[in-house]
């Protein structure tokens, strides 16, 4: 018997993922990048909310070893969005197995859920007369969304749309 709070989860997630996949592909078809360049798109906007919390909340003492921090753990973020789009371009092209890939998905997995819900609340919250919470807030929710879009399904990169329509013209 399976437990029914997981069962309803599953269909949640299931939910959240179906409408990430949709949102994906309007992004590849639109500009023609990849669901990293997007997840790294979306995390850098979050390090950027962070940095402007922590000049405006913390002052320029504190404000830039921790921005300093964040960056480099964004870099990295990064780097992984890369391996996996690189790891399930070569399950597309060569027909390697997705392991080492669906691995890393089940981190993004785990992690997605916590940070856009508590993310979302301490956007949402006043704890504070800074605002700090909230722009740690937006940040948690930012990397979060970032999670999901990397489980979405691998779409390889191509021309945007705006190309295609040219070339389409031209011929």
């Amino acid at each position: 018997m399976t437990n029914p709070i997981s069962k309803a989860y599953e269909k949640l997630d299931d939910a959240i993922m179906y409408g990430v996949n949709k949102g994906v592909r309007a992004w590849n078809w639109s500009t023609g990048r990849t669901k990293s360049d997007l997840a790294n798109l979306l995390e850098n906007s979050g390090l950027v909310v962070m940095t402007v919390g922590n000049v405006n909340c913390l002052g320029p003492l504190l404000a830039v070893p921790l921005s300093a921090y964040a960056f480099y753990l964004g870099l990295k973020g990064g780097e992984v969005y890369k391996k996996v789009d690189s790891l399930e371009s070569e399950v597309l092209e060569n027909g390697r197995s997705p392991e080492h890939s669906e691995k890393i998905k089940r981190v993004f997995k785990h992690g997605g859920p916590p940070a856009v819900l508590g993310g979302t609340v301490l956007a949402a919250s006043n704890f504070s007369d800074d605002h700090f919470a909230n722009y740690l807030g937006a940040f948690a929710s930012l990397v979060g969304i970032s999670f999901y879009v990397m489980r979405a399904d691998y779409l390889p990169r191509r021309k945007n749309v705006f190309s295609r329509v040219l070339n389409r013209e031209s011929s």
